[in-house]
């Protein structure tokens, strides 16, 4: 650690010096810190180092619910071990209606402390969806399976994938990835929810549940993965409340690859997350996609509804490029816990490969939330949002676990 006697008392860079130590010795079960006045009035330091297993083995159960497979259970496990920078895991699933099995297996190996570089393999059969950013999978179970509603979309892919990272600075990694897979549809089986709320739709003369799952594009498709990644968020959660965490990619498809899909896609995921006082906070975030041709079905971009433009409906626009620009205004009672209220607005579009996007297509909403709990840690979110365009005037409300990103 860069600590030495005669330094500054701070406190920040006490524990970012014990960050530094925990990530480039990660077989430290336990590190913890705390000082005393001496009698000649400095600060003396005391650091406390409990060792781990060099060897970790951890198992446990899985459990899903969604309108392709029902209930779906399984188990996995995982044996890593941070001295040797090596870890292998494995797990599987059965879905009671769609009886489909999935597994997945996996290797990673871990060279050098201060730049790790990390390679992997992996197999599998995986239920794979595009919407994990726009709910949580919390928030997505109790949907599915309580209320009835659907929000995530679903393709089986089943094939392999070889992987590198490399840790450039303690902020900013780089990778690359390559995929072979073939895509499959998947259809519902199941419309079952506690609720089992059912409504008319007004397009047909018959009583619907869950809505379908769309279909893809079937075939194969082989692909090259290069990201980087730019993240100071401070802690590194889902739902920070200071730093940054941005992501971009490239993924090139079909060409010399071979495969059936031929596409390059570029993409920019910035988000922004600001203390400005103690109970105040600015989130921002920007994501932008644009793909050299038409896209397949499941590479395609939707936005609307929750996750991404709120004040209109779910997944109403749709294209082969995209952008989005979301804000929120926090104002809470306790530091970021409590009751807080949010002033929000978020702006974009879909548009069509060969189509153009003028300023005027932009679709916008503006929009004001209530939540009680943490801003890092979730708790309830009741969000009411106004699309800003002539003849929408009605709101849109959701209710949701946790903060939009």
């Amino acid at each position: 650690m860069n600590l030495s006697q005669g330094m500054p008392y701070e406190k920040k860079n006490i524990e970012n010096e014990i960050n530094n130590l925990k990530n480039k010795l990660p077989y430290f079960k336990k590190i913890t810190w705390q000082s005393e006045r001496s009698d000649e009035g400095l600060n003396i330091l005391y650091i406390d180092i409990e060792e781990g297993n060099l060897v970790k083995f951890d198992a446990g159960g899985l459990g899903e619910f969604n309108r392709v497979h029902g209930l779906q259970l399984g188990m996995r496990s995982e044996l890593g071990s941070g001295y040797w920078g090596s870890k292998s895991y494995f797990s599987f699933e059965y879905g009671f209606s769609s009886e489909i099995w999935n597994y997945q297996f996996g290797l990673e190996q871990s060279l050098f402390k201060e730049h790790k570089s990390t390679f992997g393999a992996e197999i599998h059969r995986l239920t794979d969806t595009n919407d994990r950013e726009i709910i949580s999978n919390a928030e997505n179970f109790i949907a599915e399976a309580i209320l009835g509603e659907a929000y995530r979309d679903y393709y089986q892919r089943e094939g392999y994938e070889l992987r590198f990272n490399q840790n450039i600075f303690p902020f900013i990694s780089a990778g690359i990835k390559y995929r072979d897979d073939e895509y499959t549809s998947l259809e519902k089986t199941n419309d079952w929810s506690l609720l089992n709320r059912s409504y008319r739709d007004e397009n047909y003369d018959e009583e619907k549940y869950k809505r379908d799952n769309p279909p893809i594009d079937d075939g194969r498709m082989k692909s090259v993965i290069g990201e980087l990644i730019i993240d100071t968020r401070n802690p590194k959660v889902d739902l920070p409340i200071s730093g940054f965490m941005n992501t971009f990619s490239i993924e090139r498809a079909g060409r010399e690859l071979g495969g059936d899909f031929d596409f390059t896609i570029y993409q920019a995921n910035i988000k922004s997350y600001n203390r400005i006082s103690e109970n105040q906070f600015i989130f921002l975030r920007i994501k932008t996609a644009v793909s050299d041709r038409q896209l397949p079905l499941q590479r395609k971009f939707y936005l609307g509804g929750i996750g991404t433009l709120r004040g209109y409906p779910f997944k109403e626009f749709e294209g082969d490029k995209m952008a989005l620009i979301n804000a929120e205004y926090w104002l809470t009672v306790s530091h970021g816990k409590g009751i807080g209220m949010s002033f929000f607005t978020d702006s974009g579009y879909a548009w069509r490969y060969g189509e153009e996007m003028l300023i005027a297509d932009l679709k916008t909403d503006v929009g004001f939330g209530i939540g009680i709990g943490s801003l890092s840690s979730g708790g309830l979110l009741f969000n009411v949002a106004w699309p800003i365009e002539e003849g929408k005037v009605e709101p849109i409300f959701s209710l949701r676990l946790a903060r939009m990103f």
